[in-house]
């Protein structure tokens, strides 16, 4: 939390407590059953307040996508959360000369 100053109708000054919301990245995806769209949070990623859908989702903000999961369907129900797999991971070498950049 941070602090911010405020001023009251007689003139002096009183703390109050300010409250800091947390950034996020948002990933849509679709109920599998009827496939109404629901906003699945994730706080990996650059958190940017970022809308994705599930297709275009860069992998790091996948990574965190079930943080509130599974969700309920508000339409039908089905309760769902999303399963991410690895299919391919690729290790490069590079020589010491390199930058890391």
């Amino acid at each position: 939390m941070g602090r911010r100053w405020s001023r009251e109708d007689e003139g002096q000054a009183q703390e109050e407590e300010e409250v800091v919301m947390g950034m996020f990245d948002t990933v849509n995806v679709p109920c599998p059953t009827c496939q109404t769209v629901a906003g699945f949070q994730s706080k990996s990623g650059d958190c940017l307040l970022m809308e994705y859908t599930l297709e275009e989702a860069p992998s790091d903000v996948l990574t965190d996508v079930n943080r509130h999961g599974p969700v309920t369907c508000e339409k039908c129900g089905t309760r769902y959360s999303v399963k991410l797999t690895v299919t391919t991971v690729v290790v490069v070498w590079t020589s010491e000369d390199e930058d890391d950049t």
